[in-house]
């Protein structure tokens, strides 16, 4: 029994011993499998990224046009300016109507009354505490229907509807029919796409890829290689109506003047970031040899 007492204690040192051998392993080392050396530190995930912008252009036929139409009119007293004014819109949206423009895309867009004035009059408003309520009122309408009120030539009316057209090639005949009945201020002119979703997608592709060649080439000037997509961000908006500028509604309209619909730019620019990687595998590391007991 006096010589059980050693070997027990001595089986029992290098169980612990063992032990704190397996707990000082240093973090990233490889501990020693069958007797095995210690490997080299796992590779840890790449920080290094670069981020590019990438820009995907398409140019296609757009699919609608819109346009704005109206009447000014001017009178010595406000209501016969106002009586004109609709009388000739009523005509126009009638004869829209007409054509084949449904009440859903003829929308009311402005509707103005200005008081012309003498040269070199200002305005001369009037006090808020000399008229009050239905006093006030009817002094106002009463200025408005007086055409020798002292200060005031007459008054202008403007009113303007704006018309949606899902065939490009609708909007010249159309125009002409708003000159016809009475149109003497056309402008906003645009050519859109409906629905801009399928070469909204050509133009990502296009940009995604823009990016990517920009990453790759200048990875490799810097000896490195494009990993995966950390992000992506899309920048910008919906592609906008390409837009002409205001068109006096002439005797040269109603005869048709030509209109060219031309081309919709559809652009997308994304920002990508990518994970960059080693060109070559760094060397591998030596094995450290385990001690012999």
């Amino acid at each position: 029994m006096t010589r059980s007492r050693p070997i027990a204690c001595f089986v029992a040192l290098v169980v612990v011993l063992a032990g704190f051998g397996a707990l000082v392993a240093l973090p990233g080392q490889v501990r020693p499998v069958g007797g095995q050396g210690v490997g080299t530190p796992e590779p840890s995930a790449s920080s290094s990224t670069i981020s590019v912008t990438g820009q995907g252009t398409v140019r296609t036929e757009p699919d609608s046009a819109s346009f704005v139409a109206g009447v000014e009119t001017t009178a010595s007293t406000l209501g016969e300016a106002q009586a004109e004014a609709n009388d000739r819109m009523t005509a126009i949206i009638d004869a829209l109507r007409a054509a084949g423009v449904t009440d859903n895309d003829i929308r009311t867009v402005a509707y103005n009354v200005d008081v012309i004035r003498e040269d070199g009059v200002p305005p001369q408003p009037v006090p808020a505490d000399a008229m009050e309520g239905a006093e006030a009122s009817a002094q106002i309408g009463q200025a408005a229907a007086t055409p020798d009120v002292p200060g005031i030539r007459g008054f202008r009316v403007l009113n303007l509807v704006r018309v949606e057209v899902d065939d490009p090639d609708r909007l010249g005949p159309l125009l002409d029919t708003a000159v016809a009945q009475g149109a003497n201020t056309i402008s906003g002119v645009s050519f859109f796409l409906e629905n801009p979703s399928v070469p909204q997608a050509r133009a990502r592709a296009a940009a995604m890829q823009n990016a990517r060649t920009t990453a790759e080439e200048l990875a490799a000037a810097a000896d490195l290689t494009v990993g995966r997509v950390q992000s992506i961000t899309e920048e910008g908006g919906p592609p906008s109506p390409t837009s002409t500028g205001r068109i006096e509604a002439d005797a040269a309209l109603a005869s048709g003047a030509p209109i060219e619909p031309g081309q919709t730019e559809v652009v997308v620019v994304v920002r990508v970031t990518y994970e960059l990687e080693p060109s070559t595998p760094g060397p591998a590391g030596t094995p450290v040899a385990t001690p012999e007991p």
